[in-house]
């Protein structure tokens, strides 16, 4: 089957500037794998200018041929504040911030500051001769909205392209505080909120125009467009998987919770993927459910092999019980083999579930709730949202749809002569 990724677009001769967090360094931002590909099949050059390498090691992810990357920008430790401090880098936005929005009277909001304060001095001396290189008529596209380098002048006739996850986004998830971002999304020619939520969110508290706002849902890519088949016949045993760091945000300990009240009569395996500071106690707690209680902690599992999984398992259900959430993508995996959801309401999470393809639970939920739904639902019922579920996917959150939306939206932003 030929990868969808290939499709419809005639290659651009110019190039596009990636700046991510760590990738292709380590093994976070697994999304922007799948975007890539769009990216440098509708680009003639991919250029990726990761911030930091968090393994401090030469092993990186492969990535298609015509993609450039740059040695990661920041390094840790003590010699970012030596690099952020000493060199000659503009400071007056971030000044001008310190003052406005008082950061000095919070303590937070300091250590916010001043950490975006050095990480952007030490960008912005490193990318400079990059910047001066460069044809005007080349994209820069910040894959997180932390990105101050947008603000400076000497990136102004570049066109600038923003992403927004929720982490990167909402205040109330750091402290009230995030360094610049009305600068950075006035600066910005194009804005692509994960959600309708943080679109939202842009108009009101921005005062961003809906025209240079495109809500472009990250999205999961399959190269078999089909339902996997249920075993009905196995749904007295309910087989739930989780994905996600093992951390406080994430409320792991909520789901063993939930299986402690579990009577002997009802038969559940878990499964979870991923792993995390609070992994410890999260084994010990496992220690105190029944028998009829199976579980398996897999550990880092990598996207290839969570798909395997999925495809080679029947699973009753998909479990979120994050705090904070944007759009998941570990949803969006789930239900593009038609696995409903049952999630915390949160976030932009309510855009991708609702009661036809799975439930949402308050944020404060109850663990005796979070049982009896996945206890307790009809089997016919359970058995159409397992349909609506692959809908939902490939509907609305197939990579090869959004992607290629994105695709046609930066064309468009590379062939205008003057910024929008």
């Amino acid at each position: 089957m030929r990868d969808e990724s290939t499709y419809v677009y005639q290659k651009s001769e110019r190039t596009i500037v990636c700046f991510t967090a760590s990738y292709p360094y380590g093994n976070r931002e697994t999304y922007f794998e799948t975007e890539l590909k769009f990216l440098s099949n509708a680009f003639e050059k991919v250029i990726i200018i990761p911030r930091y390498n968090p393994f401090k090691s030469d092993g990186r992810r492969e990535v298609p041929a015509n993609v450039e990357v740059l040695d990661p920008i920041v390094v840790q430790g003590w010699r970012r504040v030596l690099y952020g401090l000493f060199n000659r880098s503009p400071v007056k936005s971030f000044i001008l911030e310190f003052l406005k929005k008082k950061v000095f009277l919070n303590h937070n909001h300091f250590l916010k500051w001043f950490n975006a304060l050095l990480v952007h001095r030490t960008t912005f001396c490193k990318i400079k001769p990059l910047i001066r290189s460069l044809d005007k008529n080349t994209v820069l596209y910040a894959y997180w909205a932390e990105i101050p380098l947008f603000t400076s002048d000497c990136v102004r006739s570049f066109k600038k392209v923003v992403r927004m996850h929720g982490g990167d986004f909402y205040l109330n998830r750091n402290h009230g505080y995030l360094p610049l971002r009305q600068d950075i999304y006035d600066a910005a020619n194009l804005l692509l909120p994960i959600s309708k939520d943080i679109a939202n969110v842009l108009t009101t508290t921005y005062n961003q125009t809906s025209s240079k706002i495109l809500i472009n849902h990250l999205g999961v890519q399959r190269s078999i467009h089909e339902i996997k088949p249920y075993d009905v016949t196995s749904y007295n045993t309910k087989v739930i998987v989780s994905c996600s760091n093992v951390i406080p945000l994430k409320r792991v300990h909520l789901i063993v919770d939930a299986l402690k009240l579990a009577s002997s009569e009802e038969n559940i395996e878990w499964h979870h993927f991923g792993d995390g500071i609070e992994l410890k106690a999260i084994e010990k707690r496992i220690e105190l459910l029944s028998d009829n209680i199976k579980v398996f902690l897999h550990g880092w599992t990598s996207p290839n092999k969570l798909m395997d999984f999925y495809r080679a398992n029947n699973i009753t259900w998909f479990i979120n019980v994050s705090k904070y959430e944007g759009i998941p993508v570990s949803i969006m995996e789930a239900f593009s083999f038609g696995i409903p959801a049952i999630a915390t309401n949160v976030g932009g999470t309510s855009e991708i579930v609702n009661n036809e393809n799975g439930y949402l639970v308050s944020p404060d939920f109850e663990p005796q709730k979070l049982l009896d739904l996945i206890t307790g639902t009809k089997v016919d019922r359970y058995l159409n949202m397992r349909i609506n579920a692959y809908n939902t996917w490939n509907n609305r959150f197939n990579a090869s749809v959004n992607y290629q939306r994105l695709i046609s939206k930066l064309m468009i932003l590379n062939e205008q002569n003057n910024i929008l």
